[in-house]
């Protein structure tokens, strides 16, 4: 944005206010200082701040420099022209009647068809509202995969890249020369210092190991999905890879923390292959994770009749039917945890 100003503007009082203002803009893109305040700070008239803001309410990207959600997308749609007519005024006038979806209210005072007001919100939900993320688009986190699963001739194999990702190096001829000294004090503190290196290996090698036995038993559980790519995860505890394996669970959960396994669809977090719970299917006995609850919430949702959407009561029934006993309020969280509206906010008109 700094680039952009002077790149655009001359060098004039109205250009340093706007390099005022960019300072109080953060990574979402939205003005944190009042003008009020932005005013007294530079001692300006408000005139020259509003001038100054409308400028960066013009540079790119679209929504910069918005005080507000309602003012963000506003901006957006002004700089559109292929936005609908509408759209404007009924953010500007009707913005918390879109937002609460009183589409009936919103039809009968512009004279339009519901199909004309859920058009106008399909059109607003398309609109960023945090146009500053377009800065951080490609600062991307690179992942050093901690293991590695290969598959020949249907053979599962998993090895540790602790190697290649983490090297602990010990200056050993230096060493050697230090001690060569007589001074006592320095002697002690090598000797110190030795010993933290070797304790500090050696925890390094455990963490290397209880990972790669965590992925060996993550692999021998959940084989169909790495050989298949697209078959559903069993059901998996923490509780469960810390019984087999002998150690206590909040090892397991330490262990599988920002620790990542790569294969040949993809790399995913370690803790991704455990349930954070299970339930149980009410009439076969049959084992089902969280997991799969959503996902067979989500599939229902998808499937659904847009004009009839399902509340989260018949999704209970739906599930019941399917053999998967859950309450209302447990279908409420997991459609939240998804990001699922409500299905008095999900419903369509034709």
């Amino acid at each position: 944005m700094i680039d952009q100003i002077h790149l655009n503007y001359r060098d004039t009082y109205l250009r340093s206010l706007m390099l005022f203002l960019v300072e109080y803009i953060d990574l979402n893109g939205y003005l944190t200082i009042s003008l009020e305040e932005a005013i007294e700070k530079t001692e300006s008239s408000s005139i020259q701040m509003l001038d100054a803001l409308t400028l960066i309410q013009q540079l790119d990207p679209p929504g910069v420099g918005a005080r507000s959600l309602q003012e963000c997308l506003m901006l957006q749609v002004e700089r559109d022209d292929k936005a609908p007519e509408l759209a404007y005024i009924i953010l500007e006038e009707n913005f918390m009647m879109l937002v609460q979806r009183k589409w009936q209210e919103i039809a009968k005072k512009f004279a339009i068809s519901l199909v004309e007001v859920q058009n106008i919100f399909d059109y607003i939900q398309t609109l960023t509202p945090y146009p500053g993320s377009i800065f951080e688009a490609n600062t991307g986190l690179y992942i050093r995969p901690d293991l590695t699963v290969s598959i020949n001739n249907r053979k599962i194999t998993i090895q540790s890249n602790q190697n290649r990702t983490f090297q602990l190096n010990f200056q050993q001829a230096y060493f050697k020369r230090m001690e060569e000294t007589n001074d006592e004090e320095v002697k002690r503190y090598l000797k110190e210092k030795k010993a933290e290196f070797d304790w500090l290996k050696k925890s390094i090698e455990q963490r290397g190991n209880t990972i790669l036995r965590i992925g060996q038993f993550i692999v021998e559980k959940q084989a169909e999905f790495f050989l298949l790519s697209d078959h559903p995860l069993h059901p998996l505890a923490l509780k469960d890879a810390a019984i087999a394996l002998s150690l206590h669970e909040s090892t397991i959960r330490r262990a599988v923390n920002e620790k990542y396994l790569e294969t040949i669809f993809g790399i995913f977090e370690l803790r991704s292959f455990f349930s954070s719970n299970i339930t149980y299917a009410t009439y076969t006995g049959e084992c089902i994770s969280t997991r799969q609850i959503k996902e067979k919430l989500h599939s229902l949702i998808e499937q659904e009749d847009k004009t009839r959407p399902l509340s989260d009561q018949k999704i209970v029934l739906q599930l019941k039917n399917e053999g998967i006993e859950i309450s209302r309020r447990t279908v409420t969280k997991y459609r939240e945890a998804l990001g699922i509206s409500a299905s008095s906010k999900r419903k369509r008109y034709n």
